[in-house]
């Protein structure tokens, strides 16, 4: 291109403005160094065009150079753009890969926490089925065979939902099967559930709340020989408290996924997590909300 501007230049003065168009893809495409090499050589080609065949032309230099200037800015000012505009993707591209590596943690935890609560009510069954199989009683076994079959057909419902990820738990219908899951189990539960403040939470904070309560009301089956649960939510300097507490001896002695992803489920509602372990065990959650 430069050998094309110079030849046609000899011929006509305005073959000068193919250098700008070259000063302009110079500009483009390539770094300050080399473009600025580049600017040179084609000055020093208007240069030896002016005091050789255009030395009587004065504007054949002045014009030519002001063209080279003018389209090698655009040429720098594009490049940056679309410099700008890279990076943009690329981080955009980052943030994408980000978000898919938390929502895969999030459906992890909820896997958990859902399959976790499901096969520990389905392992007690098939206990008790097993128990009255031992001592006689089918049609009482039957029963429990019965329940095993629906809370298997729950269950995988409800992996299926949260890996498509709609699931939303209504808080207040979800601790009430808790209180009738712990009930079932021969435990004492003292329930008080403050509607008007499970009211008060956004859906996120409303499925972030019932799944913690999942994960500690399972805990409780799993792993304490509790007799009595103490269940409260309410409202309290413009936050949602919800405290489960047990009078049994926890067995736990060091802090698995499961209350590790209790605490990172806080995390994500800006909540935080207590866990106390001295006569009994509590866990309190505490939800900040606006209030109008």
């Amino acid at each position: 291109m430069l050998t094309l501007a110079y030849v046609a230049s000899v011929y006509s003065p305005g073959g000068a403005v193919i250098f700008g168009f070259i000063a302009f893809i110079v500009g483009y495409y390539y770094r300050t160094l080399i473009s600025t090499l580049f600017i040179l050589f084609i000055v020093i080609c208007i240069v030896v065009l002016q005091s050789s065949i255009f030395a009587e032309q004065t504007y054949f230099f002045i014009a030519s150079a002001v063209n080279v200037v003018v389209l090698f800015g655009f040429g720098v000012m594009e490049r940056r753009e679309t410099i700008h505009q890279i990076l943009e993707a690329n981080q955009a591209a980052s943030l994408s890969t980000l978000t898919a590596i938390a929502e895969r943690e999030r459906i992890g935890r909820d896997l958990h926490d859902v399959a976790g609560h499901a096969l520990s009510s389905i392992s007690l069954k098939a206990q008790v089925a097993e128990k009255l199989l031992e001592k006689g009683q089918i049609d009482n076994a039957k029963k429990e065979v019965a329940e095993l079959s629906r809370l298997s057909q729950s269950l995988l419902s409800e992996i299926r939902q949260t890996v498509s990820g709609i699931k939303h738990l209504t808080s207040h219908e979800e601790l009430t099967r808790l209180v009738n899951k712990l009930t079932e189990n021969s435990i004492v539960v003292n329930a008080d559930l403050d509607k008007s403040a499970l009211g008060m939470l956004s859906p996120l904070q409303e499925t972030q709340l019932a799944l913690i309560a999942r994960e500690a009301i399972t805990n409780i089956l799993r792993h304490s020989d509790a007799n009595e649960v103490s269940l409260r939510v309410y409202t309290q300097t413009e936050c949602v408290h919800m405290k489960i507490s047990d009078n049994g001896q926890n067995q736990i002695n060091k802090e698995g996924n499961g209350i590790k992803g209790m605490r990172e489920r806080a995390q994500e509602i800006e909540g935080t997590l207590l866990i106390s372990r001295s006569n009994n065990t509590e866990v309190h959650l505490t939800i900040p909300v606006v209030t109008s």
